[in-house]
């Protein structure tokens, strides 16, 4: 059995600049490399994964089904809270200038 050369962190970095474009899980490109980059709205976002503890998870997850809303909603109006007690932009404000 053939081993598969490592990959390393400057490799990756080095084919970064040649165009090339992550497959979409399951080994399969994504339709368009522009489609995969953006929301619903046609923003560009980035994924971002935060590590909660159970109860906390559930209570947001009760908290979305009880409001008929996101959880990720909530976790946005949270963000819009922290930046306002730190005196920087909504959310709003933030992406209006990209649309």
């Amino acid at each position: 059995m053939v081993k598969k050369p490592r990959r390393t962190l400057s490799a990756a970095l080095a084919r970064e600049g040649e165009g090339t474009e992550p497959q979409a899980p399951g080994g399969a490109a994504a339709a368009t490399p522009e489609a995969a980059a953006l929301a619903p709205s046609g923003l560009e976002t980035v994924r971002y994964t935060a590590y909660l503890p159970k109860p906390v998870y559930r209570q947001l997850k009760e908290l979305a089904y009880t409001h008929d809303r996101k959880m990720h909603d909530f976790v946005l109006e949270g963000l819009d809270l922290v930046f306002q007690e730190h005196g920087l932009r909504s959310i709003h404000d933030l992406t209006a200038q990209d649309e």
